[in-house]
């Protein structure tokens, strides 16, 4: 009747499981970082890692400001269509990205997402040199966002920290002026990260 079967876990789901927790904790830890660049920035931030093509969001704080940006943590979003997205995308090895651009479904989700392969390439390699990436209404046509990489992440996976604006508040240029809280944020994160697991 199956009662006296036991169950293993396999080491795939072992694997998710710990991948998980390990996220579950690692949002937390990056709270009381986000909650300040929200108050620092009066912009919306938030913290992403990548599985795939696509990325996922651990963690966001709103400011306390009436215009709210609505997303949850723990949505996926492409990554070809967010600045969090083309940071991870830029960590990557060059040759495993091209292999991951090759089966990429480049989606249009606004009037701006970028859908050619070269120009996300260009994009990407562009953020690789800068180490800051933009969306400019490119997923949501009514969202802006800047993000840059956060290192010190279990060292072998990479997280992106961002913030996000409405279009018609700010301007690209606009939102790029805080583009030094948003680095020095990043800096601060892989900072504590680096010593939590030193």
């Amino acid at each position: 009747d199956g009662r006296n079967k036991r169950y293993r876990i396999g080491p795939k789901l072992f694997s998710l499981a710990a991948s998980a927790s390990e996220e579950a904790e690692y949002a937390r830890a990056v709270e009381p970082y986000l909650e300040d660049l929200a108050r620092r920035s009066g912009e919306t931030s938030h913290l992403a890692v990548r599985t795939g093509s696509l990325v996922s969001v651990l963690a966001r704080r709103v400011p306390d400001s009436p215009v709210q940006i609505s997303e949850r943590p723990g949505v996926t979003r492409p990554a070809h269509a967010t600045a969090t997205g083309k940071v991870l995308l830029a960590a990557m090895e060059p040759e495993d990205f091209e292999r991951l651009l090759a089966t990429m479904p480049l989606d249009t989700f606004t009037p701006t997402t970028v859908t050619d392969r070269d120009r996300l390439r260009e994009e990407v390699r562009q953020a690789r040199d800068s180490g800051i990436a933009g969306d400019d209404g490119e997923f949501h046509r009514e969202v802006r966002c800047i993000a840059v990489p956060v290192t010190g992440y279990r060292s072998r996976r990479m997280a992106a920290l961002g913030i996000s604006a409405p279009v018609y508040r700010l301007s690209m240029a606009e939102l790029r002026a805080k583009e030094p809280l948003l680095r020095d944020t990043a800096a601060e994160i892989s900072r504590a990260l680096g010593q939590a697991q030193g």
